[in-house]
């Protein structure tokens, strides 16, 4: 019911499966109790397994979700979310591969969907079951259209010449395998290139390049990387923008 709920509000199946696995831990962790008799020290008890306050986080808003929908439809009595305090997650900024090392990483990847799975994470700033999802009918000869993206979101992004040349002549999807098979085949290649990187973490260098290069301009390094807020932005512009180091490097010039 609770999944049939989400695809009427028009939540993508990603978050759907991601919340979907929250509920499936958390059901577990709570065995032999039921999901209505969990309790706010159940949850944190729950919660305080992981170290991560990102991950803390996610499952704490993926819980709460469900106990609100529940909660409003009598399928649960009380809502244990509602003593549970919010985490605090600590603004961290991107990690990017560095820049100048992206043409020699997908010039030596040992396949061609590795190489091209680097490539669209490196150039053109897609996540990785973004980059799973894309086939060549939503290619076109100057940019490519990113379908039902984080949260939902379609998004275009501009063609960098080496992603436009490696895309060139092929048909319909482009990938068979999930997103999380990319990640790790991503993570190996990155591994054997010297770098203990990620996927995402080239996502990060297509987001710094693209801030160094606009000199921080958030909209544009926001809308091009499906953001959906400005904060998220703003750690890519603190890397590539060189507004900040303009705006010191002028300090009291006027001083007397």
């Amino acid at each position: 019911q609770y999944a049939d709920y989400q695809r009427f509000r028009g939540f993508s199946e990603a978050t759907i499966k991601r919340r979907n696995t929250t509920l499936g831990s958390f059901s577990r962790f709570l065995a032999p109790l039921p999901l209505g008799q969990a309790t706010a020290t159940l949850v944190t008890d729950f919660l305080t397994r992981w170290r991560s306050p990102r991950t803390r986080h996610a499952y704490r808003s993926d819980l709460s979700s469900f106990y609100l929908w529940a909660r409003r439809r009598e399928l649960v009595t009380a809502d244990p979310m509602v003593l549970v305090d919010p985490v605090r997650v600590p603004r961290a900024l991107p990690r990017p591969i560095p820049a100048e090392a992206v043409p020699m990483i997908v010039a030596t990847a040992q396949d061609d969907t590795t190489r091209l799975a680097c490539a669209l994470a490196a150039y053109a700033g897609l996540r990785r079951s973004e980059i799973a999802a894309l086939d060549m009918v939503n290619v076109g000869p100057r940019s490519l259209v990113v379908r039902a993206g984080k949260g939902g979101k379609d998004r275009t992004v501009p063609l960098h010449p080496a992603l436009r040349a490696l895309l060139e002549g092929r048909r319909g999807p482009l990938f068979d395998v999930e997103g999380e098979a990319l990640g790790r085949r991503i993570k190996a290649h990155l591994e054997a290139c010297g770098y203990a990187g990620t996927a995402h973490q080239l996502r990060h260098t297509f987001g710094t390049e693209l801030s160094r290069c606009t000199g921080g301009d958030l909209v544009t390094v926001g809308a091009l990387m499906g953001h959906s807020s400005t904060t998220t932005t703003l750690g890519y512009a603190a890397l590539g923008g060189d507004r900040g180091a303009g705006a010191v490097s002028h300090m009291f010039d006027m001083a007397v």
